[in-house]
Parts: C-alpha cells; structure tokens; sequence
C-alpha cells in the first residue's frame, strides 16, 4: 500500500533534488523540503500530505510532518486562527501545555491516548485559506528534530 501511495505522489509531485539533504516536493500550489529518507505520502483529503522519519524501534510515534488545507468561511488573522486552533488541539488532547506562542506558530506537549507528544503547529493564510503545518515527535525526542522542523517551516512556499 505505501508503495502504491508513494508512486501516487510521484505522479502528483515534482520533485527536485533541493540540497545534499533535502528534496523540494511540490502539489496542490504547494513546495516544501523532505529530508531524504524520510517517507513522504500524498493524499487528496484535508491533509494533503504526510512525512515520516525513517522506522525507529525505540519509538512508539515516528517523528513526523502533514499539511492540512482549509477553506475559510471569512478572512482570519493569523493570531485568530492560532486561537481557534489551540481551541481544537484542547478537545483532542489532554494535559496540554503550550511551550511557546509566536505570530504564526506554537508548540506544546499534550497526552493523546497515553503518549506524551510534542507539537509545533504553523500556520500560513492567504486568500481565505490556511495551510497548517503540524510537526509532531514523542516529548522525549522533541528537541533532537526542532531545529530540523524549524528549517523545513521556512521551506514552505504557496505559488497559488
């Protein structure tokens, strides 16, 4: 099934070689950076696409990253929409603590079904839709991907 949706994405993507660690992915009026190695799935739901870290044992989550594209009913400030957002991160999660809140990020630790996660959501607006960036790794290993998180955030680009 991975292998079906990975040639998917190839389908759907352009992909080019960004730097010796990185590939730009391309769809939807969208790039972003993929580490090499890391899997990357496309999909045509609401979460245009999933990035997995290669398979670790020792972890019961596989660091990862998706795209999440929304159709607005108005247009939102970054800072009302980062509202919402804790909003709804409060209704999945329990035991929330948000770490940092910046204009168009936060991160925070949350339980979901017994697994101490940490998160960083990013958000980006333009003409009524917002494209969330959600980086997520178990708490114990947070630190170990956020400066790599952080650098492909800035990757991102909207064309559309």
């Amino acid at each position: 099934m991975k292998s079906k949706i990975a040639a998917l994405f190839l389908l759907f993507a352009a992909i080019s070689i960004n730097s010796s660690d990185f590939m730009k992915i391309s769809a939807e009026g969208i790039s972003i950076n993929v580490p090499l190695g890391w899997l990357a799935e496309y999909k045509k739901t609401p979460v245009i696409f999933m990035v997995y870290s290669p398979e670790e044992t020792q972890n019961t989550v596989r660091e990862n990253y998706n795209l999440v594209i929304e159709n607005l009913p108005r247009a939102y400030t970054l800072e009302e929409y980062s509202s919402l957002s804790l909003k709804n991160i409060k209704a999945l999660f329990t035991n929330i603590d948000v770490v940092e809140q910046k204009n168009n990020y936060h991160i925070y630790k949350a339980d979901y079904n017994g697994i101490k996660l940490q998160q960083i959501q990013y958000f980006f607006i333009k003409n009524k839709i917002a494209y969330v960036l959600t980086f997520s790794s178990v708490q114990d290993t947070f630190e170990q991907y956020k400066n790599l998180f952080f650098e492909i955030a800035k990757s991102f680009e909207i064309s559309k």
